[in-house]
């Protein structure tokens, strides 16, 4: 079964690796604590898609996040997938977008961050504009200019009426292959062209209905190619009460200081999960 895991597979002799995703459950369980119209919808679920293949390419225990804020019909998208593939994601807008594309329901000059965040060392981040109509596009374009390692990415989605976990919603999946470093640079090249002629042929209707071994075959039967790992991906929010007084004490002394003064309990909610917290303003250190 292709829903909710992750699968790893490498092409050895090529210095190629892929990875493959399709969200179902996990979507299902991420979105389920707020409203979203269709399109709003179909960008969150390629964010969190393209997270949890961006995580697979990294040798850390951290978090990979996608995150765009614009003046447009949406004013914040942001998905976050970690090295366990536990994901989480959030959408802000005021109003619905026409369009899916993602230049389209952002303003312009709007920009996608991309953040590394390793459980130990230093944080990384960059930073690509949203100068293409499709998601993948625009992170085929940070990973030229930014990794300078040849990838590809497509992300498809499927409306899952005759799914039990997400009925009338989007199922989401991806496909992503991307170059490994090579002393044999011109062979890789000539190969990268014919590997990704060959992924560009895969279908909708193949990546929900068909196991991923029969999807692999179709396309590179004639190559050696090897599945890694299948890995499960689930909805898991990191909040906790720890996080959120750090962030209260993160406000202007005045503000905090207010709040500490005029209310006895500061009640919170996660956006993300939709756990609420109730906090005593003791727990405030008081200014000074």
């Amino acid at each position: 079964m292709n829903a909710d895991y992750l699968h790893k597979f490498m092409f050895p002799e090529l210095d190629i690796r892929g990875h493959l995703v399709l969200l179902d459950q996990s979507l299902a369980d991420a979105t389920a604590f707020a409203e979203y119209p269709d399109t709003v919808y179909e960008l969150l679920a390629q964010s969190l898609c393209t997270t949890v293949l961006l995580s697979a390419t990294l040798k850390i225990e951290g978090s990979t996040s996608l995150q765009a804020r614009s003046t447009g019909p949406v004013s914040m998208l942001m998905a976050e997938a970690n090295h366990r593939h536990e994901i989480r994601g959030i959408a802000r807008f005021s109003e619905t977008p026409a369009s899916s594309r993602i230049n389209e329901a952002f303003a312009d000059k709007a920009t996608l961050a991309i953040t590394l965040s390793p459980e130990k060392g230093q944080r990384y981040q960059g930073i690509v504009a949203l100068s293409h109509p499709t998601l993948a596009a625009c992170v085929e374009d940070y990973f030229e200019r930014s990794e300078q390692l040849p990838t590809h990415l497509w992300l498809f989605q499927h409306k899952a009426s005759d799914s039990a976990q997400t009925p009338g919603r989007m199922r989401t999946g991806g496909l992503l292959i991307q170059c490994l470093p090579t002393d044999d640079r011109a062979r890789q090249a000539l190969e990268w062209e014919r590997i990704g002629h060959l992924a560009n042929t895969l279908k909708v209707e193949e990546v929900f209905d068909l196991p991923v071994v029969d999807i692999l075959y179709r396309l590179f039967h004639e190559d050696d190619i090897q599945l890694l790992s299948s890995d499960k991906v689930r909805f898991s929010c990191s909040c906790s009460e720890q996080r959120f007084l750090d962030a209260l004490h993160s406000l202007p002394v005045d503000e905090r200081e207010s709040m500490r003064k005029e209310q006895e309990v500061i009640d919170l909610t996660c956006q993300f999960c939709g756990k609420a917290y109730h906090l005593p303003s003791s727990s405030l250190a008081p200014a000074g």
